[in-house]
């Protein structure tokens, strides 16, 4: 458990957590053998403005440009699922010196934002047979970018760095645990592609963000998902993540909205009540003023 005294949701992207949450992963990653040397990278770093909104965002890009990794080779993009017209991408950020040849560590990334069941205004994101029947394209966006400034960092540590794109509520119409399927889908596609992404299959790292923290845990905990061959991650790195449907805090509401109110299924997609002793090695982070803190601590002590 690593807890951001003070930190709101999102906490870990500005200075001085991002510095200090990218360090405290990176020792998990040494203590567990996947990575070896002391780092010697420099931790990214990243003020937060005075405004949020559309401020924020162009600060950050601005801030990203000038940051952003350019001795590695260009990221590649694969499609490691298609669902129709749909495919889902990952985005990968190579070390300096890389070669199809190496046996890199890798690390995958989930951004947030899997579950919100409704729009700004209130109203429903219509579920996947109401966008087929109303015609609603596909969108192909790639995996967001919350995840940049971490990926190019493990990337200078000699890691191999993905950005995992899955199907969400929002722009899919489909319910957690088809998401949780595209982020088992995603971890079984890079072992089985070890070779030609210059990485080790055997040291795999999943990372994941709010609902993206809740997929990779899930992929690990809840059986009926990593019964998927190859899917169990060998650690696991989550950011203010989704544990416990029917414990959220002032949150539970809106989490059981979701899933239609349906508490059994709640429990069932709850990987905090699924953990046992055969779970991978699990950082957790979480900011003391989060709805879900109290939850998160509690299952981490």
């Amino acid at each position: 458990l690593y807890i951001g005294q003070d930190g709101i949701h999102g906490f870990y992207k500005f200075s001085p957590w991002l510095e200090k949450t990218t360090l405290r992963a990176d020792a998990l990653i040494r203590s567990l053998g996947i990575l070896e040397a002391q780092p010697d990278a420099t931790p990214p770093s990243l003020a937060q403005p005075a405004a949020y909104g559309k401020r924020t965002v162009e600060n950050q890009e601005r801030w990203l440009e000038r940051h952003r990794l350019r001795t590695a080779p260009p990221e590649p993009e694969y499609f490691y699922q298609t669902y129709g017209e749909r495919k889902l991408r990952i985005v990968f950020h190579y070390p300096e010196g890389w070669s199809r040849a190496d046996r890199r560590p890798v690390i995958l990334f989930l951004s947030g934002g899997a579950h919100n069941p409704r729009d700004k205004n209130g109203n429903p994101y219509p579920l996947a047979a109401e966008r087929a029947a109303k015609q609603m394209p596909a969108l192909n966006d790639g995996p967001g970018k919350a995840f940049d400034v971490e990926a190019d960092y493990f990337a200078r540590r000699g890691m191999v760095a993905g950005r995992v794109e899955y199907r969400q509520r929002k722009e899919d119409g489909v319910l957690p645990d088809e998401s949780m399927r595209d982020a088992a889908l995603a971890i079984r596609w890079v072992r089985k592609n070890a070779g030609r992404l210059g990485v080790d299959p055997d040291r795999l790292v999943a990372a994941g963000g709010s609902g993206g923290g809740h997929l990779v845990a899930s992929v690990a905990a809840l059986k009926d998902v990593h019964r998927i061959e190859g899917a169990m991650p060998d650690a696991l790195i989550l950011h203010y993540p989704l544990l416990d449907w029917l414990e959220g805090g002032g949150m539970t509401e809106r989490f059981l909205d979701a899933l239609g109110d349906n508490r059994e299924l709640a429990v069932r997609l709850s990987p905090a009540r699924h953990w046992g002793k055969d779970m991978p090695p699990t950082l957790l982070f979480i900011g003391s003023k989060e709805p879900t803190f109290d939850a998160n601590r509690a299952f981490a002590e």
